[in-house]
């Protein structure tokens, strides 16, 4: 199986105390394959994969062990190369999406802006993406 995300021995602690704040963790996810991070809450699920996103403030946390996408480490990417990934070939399905929208927003618009921050499309060519995705879910 070729691997297409893989983290080693990744783990988060406190960067003041060093308390560790997710086990270490280690899985190889195939292309096409799925993942699902199990746990109770407060098991450090959400925490391993902002870390892998390269979400975590570096002043507060510490992230040890090794991330990689289709064999490039993830650890040591500009902010610019994580945000190339991110939204567009890397993304997280939260445990409660009705919390990563913008509620003040039109889902719409949110959808769009998504779509150019990762092509090279007019506005207009984006919210056409955005709805025609919208209408092919069934959703108004």
């Amino acid at each position: 199986m070729s691997a297409v995300l893989r983290a080693e021995k990744l783990s988060v602690t406190l960067a003041e105390t060093g308390a560790a704040l997710t086990p270490e963790i280690s899985f190889t996810l195939g292309a096409g394959g799925a993942l699902a991070l199990v746990g109770i809450s407060g098991s450090g699920k959400t925490m391993c994969v902002n870390a892998i996103l390269g979400l975590l403030n570096k002043r507060v946390f510490r992230v040890s062990g090794r991330a990689s996408f289709a064999d490039r480490s993830l650890f040591g990417l500009s902010e610019r190369e994580m945000r190339a990934l991110r939204g567009g070939r890397l993304a997280l399905i939260p445990q409660n999406p009705m919390t990563a929208f913008d509620p003040s927003a039109r889902l719409g618009s949110q959808l769009a802006e998504t779509v150019r921050a990762h092509r090279d499309v007019s506005r207009r060519a984006a919210r056409e993406l955005s709805l025609g995705g919208l209408r092919a879910l069934g959703l108004p």
